[in-house]
């Protein structure tokens, strides 16, 4: 049962949202498809990229202002690189 409320809960196609009905909760024509997306005070990001969130939370906050050579040494870090 665990198991199908995980799929039914990340199935928000829009042929999902029609099979079941109802309308759909999403403002799709408002959504940009990046892996980050910060607009003013609000930073989003898809669910695979995390770090990707994390350096643009670093940038808004400025803590690495001035460190870009630190900020991509961490990056390649964090990757692997």
């Amino acid at each position: 049962m665990r198991s199908q409320l995980k799929i039914s809960y990340f199935m928000n196609t829009i042929e999902r949202i029609e099979k079941l009905g109802i309308a759909d909760p999403f403002l799709r024509d408002r959504c940009i498809d990046e892996r980050v997306v910060r607009d003013g005070h609000v930073i989003t990001a898809k669910g695979r990229a995390f770090v990707d969130f994390s350096f643009e939370i670093f940038d808004y906050l400025g803590i690495y202002q001035d460190k870009e050579q630190e900020k991509e040494q961490l990056f390649n870090d964090i990757m692997n690189r």
